[in-house]
């Protein structure tokens, strides 16, 4: 009975953390809107971070803001570094969906994620053997090879993204359909843009719940309880 309670809770985890990562997808891209910035992975961290505390996977205050720091110092590290690999390539970065820029973007997500992954296992504690090494590799190539799928879906996920948000009036005026569509927010068309961060943050949000559902933060007992147990 204990099993399966653990197996319940663990694959309700996993969900909560593919959610997280969906839901911080979507407040990323309304954040976003139709320009970029450097510092829209911290809603990203914040969102993992509380759920992890929910969870009980961490309440360590120190840990957390760890985390949210972590995860928005991995956002900047593969945004440079996407840039980085277009400009080895000789090619302006811009929003194309040429061959070179694909790959950028899988180097990028794959490095980025490994961050993420392999830091949120050290900061909760979790198993750090060989194994577990071989897990987090394996998440990373799979969210490498999400961020060019994500971006790739731009004028359909994107643009279900960009109609979800105009309806609820979290779109600017400037941000119309064209624009969204085919505008440039200097990476890119905000609808590509959209779609690789939902993407990509729901495929490591759910690597994440993987990572570390069988990690719990153990209580210390406090005296009334050890006076319960004598």
């Amino acid at each position: 009975m204990n099993v399966f309670r653990e197996r319940r809770r663990g694959f309700v985890f996993v969900l909560l953390m593919a959610f997280a990562g969906l839901a911080s997808g979507v407040i990323t891209a309304a954040v976003c809107d139709d320009h970029f910035s450097y510092g829209l992975g911290i809603y990203f961290g914040v969102i993992v971070a509380f759920c992890l505390a929910l969870a009980g996977v961490t309440r360590s205050v120190f840990r957390l803001a760890s985390l949210v720091a972590l995860v928005s110092c991995a956002f900047v590290f593969s945004v440079l570094l996407t840039e980085m690999l277009q400009i080895m390539a000789g090619e302006r970065f811009v929003g194309t969906v040429e061959k070179n820029h694909l790959i950028a973007l899988f180097i990028g997500g794959m490095l980025g994620g490994f961050i993420i992954i392999r830091g949120s296992r050290i900061l909760c504690k979790a198993d750090t053997a060989l194994t577990a090494t071989a897990w987090d590799a394996f998440w990373s190539l799979i969210l490498g090879a999400l961020s060019p799928i994500g971006w790739w879906l731009g004028p359909t996920l994107g643009m279900l993204v960009w109609r979800y948000l105009h309806a609820v009036d979290l779109t600017s005026a400037t941000n119309t359909f064209s624009k969204a569509l085919s505008g440039e927010t200097g990476y890119g068309p905000p609808s590509r843009l959209y779609s690789l961060f939902v993407v990509w943050q729901m495929g490591t949000g759910f690597a994440l719940g993987k990572t570390l559902q069988n990690v719990r933060e153990r209580r210390e007992m406090s005296s009334s309880d050890q006076l319960k147990l004598t």
